[in-house]
């Protein structure tokens, strides 16, 4: 696939002149180029991306997890809700849980974590995964120390994508994490 010729407009501009069901149905079409492993996901994916404008309203919020073979198109697919999506959508690259507490507090973009099994450990995996399990429930205010030896607090409640091409084990011992999380295989 070659983002370059999708040439699907931002949600933006297509919202002002599009029903609701039209914008779907174009989004379900971009979509539908990658190779679901069910096309069943295919309404839900596209579902979960339009979740994405409206995530703030919701007390809960799904942690969406894509996963799939090397050369499938996980990374494609974060670039692609980037454009979609602008500054809504924030791809990270493999950073902390401090990390992301200061760069989502008070805000309300979703985060995209991608090659997630190539975090650095198996802890900062872990650290990450419980301040996402909480910040999709609700969210939760955190505190950082700043240097200089003051704090500050962020509250994160966000919605968070996650991709890699293997499920990491320690997520399959967390229930909390599987009860927030969907699933999409490529």
């Amino acid at each position: 696939i070659d983002l370059k010729t999708i040439k699907p407009q931002s949600i933006e501009k297509s919202a002002a002149r599009q029903s609701f069901k039209e914008l779907f149905e174009e989004l379900e079409k971009v979509v539908s180029l990658w190779s679901w492993e069910s096309k069943d996901q295919l309404s839900y994916i596209t579902s979960a991306l339009i979740l994405c404008v409206f995530q703030e309203a919701f007390h809960w919020r799904p942690i969406i997890y894509l996963s799939g073979a090397q050369g499938t198109g996980k990374t494609l697919f974060a670039d692609l809700m980037s454009k979609l999506f602008g500054s809504l959508i924030d791809v990270v690259d493999k950073c902390t849980s401090y990390a992301i507490q200061q760069h989502f507090g008070h805000d309300s973009r979703v985060g995209f974590f991608d090659e997630f099994e190539h975090y650095s450990s198996e802890a900062q995996q872990i650290a990450i995964l419980n301040l996402i399990k909480s910040a999709c429930k609700g969210g939760k205010t955190v505190g950082a120390k700043m240097y200089g030896g003051r704090s500050r607090s962020y509250f994160v409640k966000h919605m968070f994508f996650l991709s890699s091409i293997s499920f990491p084990s320690y997520i399959r011992k967390d229930q909390a994490v599987k009860d927030r999380m969907v699933i999409f295989n490529l």
